[in-house]
């Protein structure tokens, strides 16, 4: 299968880099795994794009994809009542350095504002927006290429409470970049550094090789 992130960091990631700068060059060589909750996952974004999604959702996946859609359109209402462009499911670039994939940019190209959201399908926790890395990642990718000088975020999660917002003007942006621009040196420079813990572990393809968690681990 071919990789969409050409090898390079995703946003996707960022917090666990932020946490693990390690974790980054740790993983690369190791194939990807799924699990069954990743899996439903990925086939209700995929319907919430608009794709043909086979087998088709079952009754449980509708019920939070349509909640899913019920509250993006609840936001984009409120936001972003005048948007005029819609983007689903694209993968912005930061250069050739990372980059990152929304669920779904919003824009108002008269205002320049723009509407980023996430849809998280589990019930696990999840960082609100505010201080989630991975939307401020996102929002810094959105303004990079359509110079937006405000970006709204928000996770859309239907089975784990109400959505959570954060709003970023230029200043926010430009601090933003700073801080994620600082992020990406740190997981390529030479011999950086693993920190494991719960928090940079859990989703770490590396976890199972690595002497730093084994140690950890034992530890405990």
């Amino acid at each position: 299968m071919s990789d969409e992130r050409n090898s390079k960091p995703s946003a996707s990631s960022m917090e666990r880099y932020a946490l693990c700068p390690g974790s980054w060059a740790a993983e690369q060589g190791i194939p990807d795994t799924t699990t069954d909750d990743a899996t439903t996952g990925n086939r209700i974004h995929a319907w919430l794009a608009g794709e043909t999604v086979e087998p088709t959702l079952t009754a449980d996946e509708v019920a939070v994809a349509e909640k899913c859609r019920w509250q993006e359109d609840l936001w984009l209402s409120t936001v972003l009542p005048h948007r005029d462009e819609m983007i689903r499911e694209q993968r912005y670039w930061m250069g050739y350095a990372w980059s990152g994939k929304p669920d779904l940019v919003a824009i108002d190209s008269i205002m320049g504002e723009a509407l980023v959201i996430d849809y998280k399908t589990g019930r696990g926790d999840v960082t609100p927006a505010e201080g989630n890395l991975q939307l401020r990642a996102l929002a810094v990718l959105v303004h990079n290429k359509d110079w937006c000088t405000k970006v709204t975020v928000a996770i859309i999660q239907p089975l784990a409470g109400a959505p959570s917002v954060c709003e970023y003007s230029h200043d926010d942006l430009r601090t933003a970049r700073a801080e994620i621009s600082a992020i990406i040196d740190r997981i390529n420079a030479p011999n950086a550094p693993r920190v494991p813990s719960l928090e940079a572990c859990k989703y770490c393809k590396a976890k199972p090789y690595c002497v730093e968690a084994r140690e950890q681990a034992v530890a405990l």
